[in-house]
């Protein structure tokens, strides 16, 4: 009874270990991607008008801005 018990518990602490990994990967991949797509949006739309690094500075920042409003629903989601 003790071994399974033992096995039981061993992979609850792997699904809850690889649970945790997932969730650090996603809010990575989630800020990564958020960031550089408004750098892109950016950086067309500085080129397309002719500016320097206006439109590259607001799309950071909207991307930055985003990527945590995500990664915050993803917390409240997991305190549930």
């Amino acid at each position: 009874m003790d071994k399974k018990e033992d096995d039981e518990n061993k992979q609850s602490e792997h699904r809850n270990a690889l649970a945790a990994i997932s969730l650090v990967t996603e809010i990575g991949i989630t800020m990564v991607v958020n960031v550089l797509v408004g750098f892109f949006i950016g950086m067309y739309l500085d080129r397309w008008l002719n500016t320097t690094f206006l439109f590259l500075l607001i799309g950071v920042i909207l991307g930055m801005m985003s990527g945590f409003r995500i990664v915050y629903l993803l917390i409240m989601k997991l305190e549930r």
